[in-house]
């Protein structure tokens, strides 16, 4: 849509829909993963089969899950999935036979498909640093546990970023050896000091660095406090939008710095989804771009300077109540070139066209 509320263009298909530059070609990708032109034409349809066991025995054409699809820059595709696995919950109090979902991240071939590198957070995580709630010992595969819960993946510094909602972890990932750099926590601050509670995060979604270097990295989450299906309730917490400065390397004698929050309005609660996009303005300085996931809002703010100084810009609403949700939101320049010609119908005041 336009900056006016104006609908461009929609696809045949939910899921995130994001503007990349890929082969020479300026695209945007949805789904699992579909790779379109300037004419809305698909270039390349990217279509992994990664041998997963999924609920219900659930046979799926691709094996790509709806919660990232990454360009790295390097030209490979980022995606997350999810494979039903049995493990011991004895630790956590669950059952001997209890069953999980192991949140995966897979980099892919755009030009074939294949699988050429994966992580997996059983590897990684362990099972008592999931917050969420395990139901009824996760005995069998229809109460399985989602305890990590992968939402985000991107490109750090040759490694990754990675948010994991069911923890309230940030990780920074070797990308060679899979093993965990570092690790933040919206509560307890992981590999840094206590996190403030004005700036704590929990079931947090779409992490990405905005810059960093030898001894500091910038990030921003999306911060949903509100999940009801481990607060029992929701509408507990405003959503907002939150940038960390994190020195490097990590120490416990440094506390996190929050350098924006954005939106305090205690009138907006979302439990789930959520993006926070950075947009450089012609003043050389930069708006954030924010959608609310459940709620069918998009804002942009401005900035500085110094640390939260900001205002509101523009806002729209693409739906009324919470009827309509949106996975993440972009904003950016496009310019669509469709392969047929418009048609244009025209009465005695006014014209249509499509």
């Amino acid at each position: 849509m336009t900056s006016f509320g104006d609908l461009v263009w929609n696809g045949p298909a939910v899921d995130d829909s994001s503007p990349y530059e890929y082969s020479n070609f300026r695209i945007i990708g949805y789904g699992g993963f579909s790779i379109l032109n300037s004419k809305y034409e698909k270039e390349f349809i990217v279509c992994p089969h990664l041998g997963l066991k999924t609920q219900n025995s659930a046979i799926h054409h691709c094996d790509i899950d709806y919660n990232e699809q990454y360009i790295t820059p390097s030209g490979t595709l980022l995606v997350t999935a999810y494979n039903l696995t049995q493990v011991d919950l004895t630790s956590v109090n669950g059952s001997a036979s209890g069953w999980v979902l192991d949140s995966q991240i897979h980099e892919i071939d755009i030009h074939t498909s294949e699988p050429i590198w994966k992580w997996s957070a059983l590897d990684h995580i362990p099972l008592n640093a999931s917050q969420l709630p395990l139901t009824d010992g996760a005995q069998n595969a229809s109460v399985v546990w989602d305890y990590v819960h992968i939402d985000s993946v991107s490109a750090y510094d040759g490694n990754l970023l990675v948010n994991a909602r069911h923890t309230w972890d940030v990780y920074a990932i070797h990308r060679t050896d899979g093993e965990i750099m570092w690790t933040f926590n919206g509560d307890a601050g992981g590999d840094w000091d206590i996190v403030p509670e004005e700036s704590s995060f929990r079931w947090q979604y779409h992490t990405r660095v905005h810059d960093y270097g030898s001894d500091f990295v910038i990030f921003s989450i999306s911060v949903n406090h509100n999940y009801a299906g481990a607060n029992g309730t929701s509408g507990t917490a405003p959503t907002v939008r939150r940038e960390f400065h994190l020195s490097l390397p990590p120490s416990r004698d440094d506390s996190p710095l929050t350098l924006n929050t954005l939106n305090e309005s205690s009138s907006l609660w979302s439990d789930s989804f959520g993006s926070m996009d950075y947009i450089p303005d012609q003043q050389n300085s930069t708006t954030r771009f924010l959608s609310y996931g459940q709620l069918p809002l998009l804002r942009e703010f401005g900035v500085g300077p110094g640390p939260n100084v900001t205002d509101l810009k523009w806002e729209t609403r693409y739906g009324s109540g919470n009827e309509v949700a949106g996975y993440r939101a972009y904003k950016g320049a496009w310019t669509g070139t469709p392969a047929q010609k418009p048609e244009l119908v025209l009465t005695d005041e006014t014209a249509f066209v499509s």
